[in-house]
């Protein structure tokens, strides 16, 4: 078992030398499994944001000038927690408002949006990273923060 381990996490940090992360793995106790999952750390704070990449694609579109344009992109699984080390959660679209309202009970203001537009299941990187600079730090968003995260779509 150690070894299939070692060797995942092998191919995860190759994987991330290729995508240009540095973002540290963490083996985490997820709810719902016995065996605990390799994550990659997202954001870091009081919540923390994880994910897995379970898939990868590209799309291939031809343009004005008959050139081949190839785009990739990944497709991941979200997980949260929080920074006690506790058992994370995986967040679906599904029972997103259910664990959201759970992780952002202690910031009134930001658990009554939760649905509205702008705080929905696609927004949960900008959810957490706007939560943690508030409570940990007693900041706001800045520009970079936005551009960062691709928010401005």
């Amino acid at each position: 078992m150690k070894k299939i381990l070692l060797g995942i996490s092998i191919l995860f940090f190759s994987f991330g030398l290729i995508w240009g992360t540095n973002n540290p793995l963490f083996l985490k106790k997820t709810k719902n499994s016995k065996e605990p999952t390799l994550l990659l750390l997202e954001l870091d704070g009081p919540i923390q944001l994880f994910s897995k990449v379970t898939d990868t694609y590209e799309i291939v579109e031809v343009n004005e000038n008959s050139f081949r344009e190839i785009k990739t992109g990944v497709v991941k699984e979200y997980y949260i927690g929080n920074d006690r080390g506790e058992v994370v959660e995986f967040v679906i679209p599904a029972n997103f408002k259910k664990v959201a309202r759970k992780y952002f009970a202690d910031t009134p203001e930001l658990a009554k949006r939760i649905g509205k537009r702008g705080f929905r299941y696609e927004n949960l990187p900008f959810m957490i990273l706007y939560h943690n600079k508030l409570v940990g730090k007693g900041e706001t968003l800045t520009a970079a923060d936005v551009k960062q995260w691709n928010l401005l779509n």
